[in-house]
């Protein structure tokens, strides 16, 4: 071998070492199935396995740790469910309410986990007439030009030359 090649680089078993590697086989596991020593399997991981892998191991591992967490938020929704069921039967509608109240929290927060609700965020749609919409228009208008902001246009004529 030469000096400063990688003994696991030229090894015909290379890709399977990259593969144990990568899916969290430890040093010393690799080492010993792979017959290398620890400091030749440390250097191999540290300096050849590329950094885009390495980075990926990370969001693996957050990935790994937030799927723990919506399976704990899962385990904590069916208890709730089984508690409402149970307040129901014993027709304790506050402890049935209550157990609501916790099933609605778990979904809030497994929704803001997975990205369905952003915090401080809020979109709605309303769908209004056009002149309710002038008239609100105005309204605004009126206040800013209290506050000494001119309008640039008066949305009234807009919305009246729209209707010809």
């Amino acid at each position: 071998m030469k000096a400063g090649s990688c003994a696991v680089c030229d090894d015909p078993r290379r890709a399977e070492i990259d593969q144990a590697s990568i899916t969290g086989s430890t040093v010393r596991d690799l080492a010993t199935r792979f017959s290398r020593s620890k400091n030749t399997i440390q250097k191999h991981v540290a300096e050849h396995i590329p950094a885009a892998v390495q980075k990926a191991l990370g969001v693996i591992g957050d990935v790994d740790a937030g799927d723990a967490i919506l399976t704990e938020l899962q385990h904590l929704k069916n208890e709730a469910i089984r508690l409402q069921a149970a307040a129901e039967k014993k027709t304790d509608l506050r402890a049935a309410i209550s157990a609501l109240r916790e099933l609605r929290e778990a979904i809030e927060l497994t929704a803001k986990i997975v990205g369905q609700i952003h915090e401080n965020e809020i979109n709605f749609n309303v769908q209004i007439d056009d002149a309710t919409a002038a008239r609100m228009a105005e309204l605004y208008l009126a206040r800013r030009a209290t506050a000494g902001i001119q309008p640039v246009v008066v949305l009234t004529q807009v919305i009246a030359n729209e209707d010809e």
